[in-house]
Order: C-alpha cells, then sequence, then structure tokens
C-alpha cells in the first residue's frame, strides 16, 4: 500500500507541477508499470517475510500473546537466534515503507510549494483540492 501511494503522489506531482508534461509523462503504459510495480513490490515483502518464517523451527510453548500473527511474534517464538529475522523485519520496512513515506513526503512539499506560487485564490483552491482526496 505504501508503494501504491508513493505512485499515486507522484502522479498527483506531475499534474501540479508539470502540468503540461503530464499527458507525456504519465501515459497508460508509465500507469501499469507503476502499479505493476507496486503490485510486485508488495509480493516481494510478503514472500520474503513468508518465506523467512517458514525456515524458522519452532520448540516449546506455541501460545502467541497477540491478537494477529505477526512476523516479531513468531520470530520471538521460534528457537532460532531472533538478531538475523528483525534484522530482516527492519530492513523490510525501511525499503517498503520509510523510503516510499519519504518519496511521497517529498512529492507533497513540491506540491504545496509549487501552489503556494499561484497567484490567483482561485487556482490555489482548485489545485488544493485536486490533492486534498489524498
Amino acid at each position: 500500500e505504501c508503494l501504491l501511494l508513493s505512485a499515486m503522489s507522484y502522479d498527483r506531482y506531475l499534474a501540479i507541477c508539470n502540468p503540461l508534461h503530464y499527458a507525456a509523462r504519465m501515459s497508460g503504459r508509465a500507469c501499469l508499470q507503476l502499479a505493476g510495480g507496486s503490485w510486485i513490490g508488495g509480493f516481494l515483502c510478503s514472500g520474503i517475510s513468508t518465506l523467512s518464517i517458514s525456515q524458522l523451527t519452532f520448540c516449546g510453548p506455541n501460545v502467541i500473546d497477540h491478537f494477529f500473527c505477526d512476523f516479531i511474534p513468531l520470530v520471538k517464538l521460534s528457537c532460532n537466534d531472533p538478531h538475523l529475522m528483525e534484522t530482516l523485519a527492519v530492513a523490510l520496512i525501511l525499503l517498503f515503507s520509510l523510503v516510499p513515506f519519504l518519496l511521497t513526503l517529498m512529492s507533497y512539499i513540491f506540491i504545496i510549494a509549487t501552489i503556494l506560487r499561484i497567484p490567483s485564490t482561485t487556482g490555489r483552491q482548485k489545485a488544493f483540492s485536486t490533492c486534498s482526496s489524498h
């Protein structure tokens, strides 16, 4: 989801900051590539997590004191050394959450800066309404 939101913020960035180039840069093919890349990234993250959890060995109590069966509680329940798996979890979080968040933040900083340079209040309101849903 973070990757898809980042792709959507790039779309808004192009629409507001480069409106004359929007049609050329955001073609149907570009939209499919952004959406497909988001889905592939999501499957990749899920696949890496699932594959790494399937390699764990469990011995002892098999009760998880959580409502959801999340990654970190499973790692702590296993007999394996948790440091490698916790490092993997942090790396996946950084790659698939923090990077898209920073890209989205940068897009919206540029969008807001561009909107504030629009001289008419009507134009600013229209531009803000374009981005307000996201």
